[in-house]
């Protein structure tokens, strides 16, 4: 993935680019469609996203949309950070 789209995330702006770009080398550009599914709740965390386009929507069991995010979050940052 190009760093540059690392460096726009606010999470990974502080990093010095030479930081951000050990980052990008890590990461791997996937496309997904609308719906989509990219984990459910009690998952094992194995990825953690860095959207470039589009929205994700955060939802609970019941359908209840918690969050949109779009262009430069994170998403599955907290859970993999915990190791849960």
């Amino acid at each position: 993935m190009n760093s540059r789209y690392v460096g726009d995330a606010p999470f990974f702006s502080a990093l010095s680019e030479e930081d951000q770009e050990c980052v990008s080398q890590r990461m791997h550009l996937e496309h997904r469609r609308s719906g989509d599914i990219l984990f459910r709740q009690d998952d094992e965390s194995i990825a953690l996203y860095l959207i470039k386009s589009g929205w994700v929507r955060l939802m609970a069991d019941s359908a209840t949309v918690l969050a949109t995010q779009g262009p430069g979050s994170l998403v599955g940052e907290t859970d993999l950070f915990l190791g849960r």
